[in-house]
């Protein structure tokens, strides 16, 4: 229906947009894919993330809303292990890093 009254039927052609109440809950899928991606990369001991507080949790990946951070170890094998993890997700879902607004950086590291 448009302006109350009805009209031939159309075929979406370019999937979500922005502010579809839909693209919320797609996004969350796809973010769920990430994580996924995180929990194997440190299954097979590629990725090594960070202890934190009194019963040492291993934090590798906390997300809210569209935000990512990553946590893991100063070594070479972790930060490799990380940008091999977005470039599976950019390559299985579509979506595309933006690295020239994304940040990198170091805390308590000698």
């Amino acid at each position: 229906m448009i302006n109350g009254s009805s009209t031939k039927e159309f075929r979406p052609k370019r999937g979500f947009r922005q502010g579809d109440p839909l693209a919320s809950f797609i996004f969350l899928i796809v973010a769920e894919g990430l994580a996924g991606l995180v929990r194997e990369a440190s299954r097979i001991g590629v990725l090594e993330g960070v202890k934190v507080g009194r019963n040492s949790i291993d934090v590798k990946l906390l997300q809210f809303a569209d935000d990512t951070l990553f946590f893991s170890q100063p070594k070479f094998r972790s930060i490799m292990a990380i940008k091999m993890v977005l470039w599976c997700f950019e390559i299985t879902s579509g979506l595309k890093v933006n690295f020239y607004r994304s940040h990198i950086g170091a805390i308590g590291v000698n």
